[in-house]
């Protein structure tokens, strides 16, 4: 395969972009959406608490693993790298061709949706699939001009986001009267084992995705092997702290029954602990933050369409850069694919369906580790000699962390399945059409790291 990177002098990425890539990617739409929606069938702040704790056990375990992976195939792409190199190329193409229509389109027209949605609140009348369609060209225009610019632009609306989510659980200390368990720990258990406890993980999984955004950069990140377990570990224990605490907040704020349902499930929280102009005001910071989502998305997704387009013959021209080095092409081809989602699909449809292929794929990515250790012991790993020297980062308590992950997406995807089982349809069809597309441009070129 032909090298899918750009030369070892575009090793720009410090190590802070990185996590606030991971981080941004992480939080947004998800944390500020879902929760609405987990209410229908959860109905006590212990379970609900418990269910982004467990989430954020999934995200950690895989980090763990994506680690071991990224720091032995140090090229951009993601599972797209992994996959091709440990199993088959056509495994690992059909998984970046779901990442490439799903794993960043979609999370990008729903964080669009999302931003547009809180903004709505203050200006009644808007269209919301022209204000997410200008905010997602904008944002791609962006990061198609300059690496730099894009790369300070992350870091701000991150570390603001970060920090309006601490104001918000800041908040809920002082001046929430604070959420009651309603149920008896016989019933939280209950609702634990329950098919809406499988079926909401789901969503918390969407809300986690994007713990493993480094790795579709680790071509470009700099000491790669040092910085990327960092980005991946530190962002998901950051993100995982915030998310149990803001959601515990927003049920400190509110009761639940003025919660379920809401899609601006902040907006509702706060507006019922502090009146409707507060609430305003909020919502306008909440959408603002969600421009820090959408970002992160076009940043990090046209890096594996790239990688896709230089492997794959009849796919080259998604691989040109410009004069900056910078993926126009690929940039482009997100841009269309996420105009489409934000112009004829439904927020909770994209989310479910997103999550449910995510979540394949991330297993099947997370298998590789086991097969990296025996291609490592056998000596027949497809890299230069010299990718393998110095240190290597090793899942920590292996092989626990893989097997947990495996084990907790496995539960959730067998309720999805009998819970949704359109889902099922419609993610076996689009597999399916990933699969011709491969067979229709399989001409490969040799891959090098």
């Amino acid at each position: 395969m032909s090298s899918t990177q750009p030369p070892a002098s575009a090793r720009r990425i410090t190590l802070w972009t990185a996590i606030a890539i991971v981080v941004a990617n992480m939080v947004g739409t998800g944390v500020f959406t879902s929760l609405g929606f987990q209410l229908f069938g959860l109905t006590d702040w212990v379970t609900i608490v418990t269910l982004w704790l467990v989430g954020g056990l999934i995200a950690i375990c895989g980090a763990l693993t994506y680690a071991e992976l990224a720091t032995h195939l140090p090229a951009s792409g993601g599972e797209y790298q992994y996959l091709s190199r440990l199993w088959h190329p056509g495994l690992g193409f059909i998984s970046a061709w779901v990442s490439a229509t799903v794993g960043f389109s979609a999370p990008t027209a729903l964080a669009a949706i999302a931003m547009a949605k809180y903004l709505q609140i203050l200006i009644p009348g808007l269209s919301v699939q022209l204000v997410a369609s200008a905010v997602v060209l904008g944002l791609t225009i962006l990061h198609s001009i300059s690496l730099q610019v894009g790369s300070r632009f992350q870091i701000y609306f991150t570390i603001g986001k970060v920090l309006m989510m601490v104001l918000i659980i800041g908040l809920a200390i002082v001046f929430a009267p604070g959420a009651t368990p309603t149920l008896g720990l016989h019933e939280v258990l209950g609702q634990i084992g329950s098919n809406n406890f499988a079926t909401s993980l789901v969503y918390v999984s969407y809300a986690y995705s994007g713990w493993n955004a480094a790795t579709y950069l680790a071509g470009e990140i700099q000491n790669p092997r040092r910085n990327i377990p960092i980005a991946l570990l530190g962002g998901t224990a950051i993100v995982m702290v915030l998310y149990a605490a803001i959601n515990y907040s927003f049920m400190a704020m509110a009761p639940i029954q003025a919660l379920a349902g809401k899609l601006e499930v902040g907006t509702a929280a706060i507006t019922h602990l502090f009146g409707l102009n507060f609430g305003l005001w909020m919502s306008a910071v909440i959408a603002l933050l969600l421009v820090s989502t959408i970002s992160a998305m076009t940043f990090a997704g046209p890096r594996l369409l790239a990688a896709l387009g230089q492997d794959v013959k009849g796919l080259g021209w998604l691989a040109r850069r410009n004069s900056h080095g910078l993926p126009w092409v690929a940039s482009l081809m997100q841009l269309g694919i996420a105009l489409l989602f934000i112009w004829t699909g439904t927020f909770d449809q994209v989310l479910v369906f997103s999550g449910g292929l995510l979540c394949l794929f991330t297993m099947i990515t997370t298998l590789s580790v086991f097969r990296l250790r025996f291609t490592l012991k056998r000596g027949t790993l497809d890299v230069p000699k010299e990718v393998l020297t110095g240190h290597h980062f090793k899942t920590w308590a292996y092989p626990l962390p893989p097997l947990i992950f495996l084990a907790l997406n496995a539960y959730m995807l067998v309720h999805l399945g009998l819970e949704r089982p359109l889902v099922v349809m419609g993610s076996i069809g689009l597999v399916v059409l990933g699969m011709t597309v491969y067979v229709l441009t399989a001409g490969r070129k040799k891959i090098t790291i």
